[in-house]
C-alpha cells in the first residue's frame, strides 16, 4: 500500500474522479480495470495484468506519457506504445497501474527504483 499512496499523492488529489468510459474493453470481477483521472493524468488499475484499450482524449495535453508503475514494489517501466499490455503473464496478482500524462506537465514519478523498457 505504500507504494501506491506515494502514486496517488503525486498528482493533483482533489481532482480526482472516477471515470468508467476510460477503458473500451471492460472486464468482470478479476479482469475489472478501475480507472480514475484528474484533468491532466489518468490512472488505470489492472489487478491480473490483462491487456486492455484506453480511449484516449480524455485528459488534456495532445502528447501523453505513458508508464506501467507495479504498486508492489514502486518500480516504474516506460510505454513506448499506445497498445497497453502489463508486464508479465495474465494472472491473479500480476497488479499494475497504467499512469498516462499531460507530457507539458512534467510530473514525476514517485518511484524507488527505475526501470527502462527495451
Amino acid at each position: 500500500m505504500r507504494y501506491l499512496s506515494n502514486l496517488v499523492l503525486s498528482r493533483p488529489y482533489f481532482e480526482r474522479i472516477y471515470d468508467s468510459t476510460l477503458v473500451v474493453d471492460q472486464g468482470k470481477r478479476y479482469e475489472f480495470i478501475a480507472t480514475t483521472r484528474g484533468k491532466s493524468y489518468l490512472f488505470a488499475y489492472t489487478y491480473t495484468g490483462r491487456s486492455f484499450t484506453i480511449a484516449m482524449g480524455k485528459i488534456s495535453g495532445s502528447k501523453v506519457h505513458a508508464t506501467w508503475y507495479n504498486p508492489r514494489n514502486g518500480a516504474v517501466q516506460e510505454i513506448g506504445t499506445m497498445y497497453f499490455q502489463p508486464p508479465g503473464s495474465e494472472r491473479n496478482g500480476n497488479d499494475w497501474v497504467l499512469v498516462l500524462d499531460d507530457s507539458s506537465k512534467g510530473y514525476s514519478n514517485p518511484e524507488y527504483e527505475k526501470i527502462h523498457a527495451n
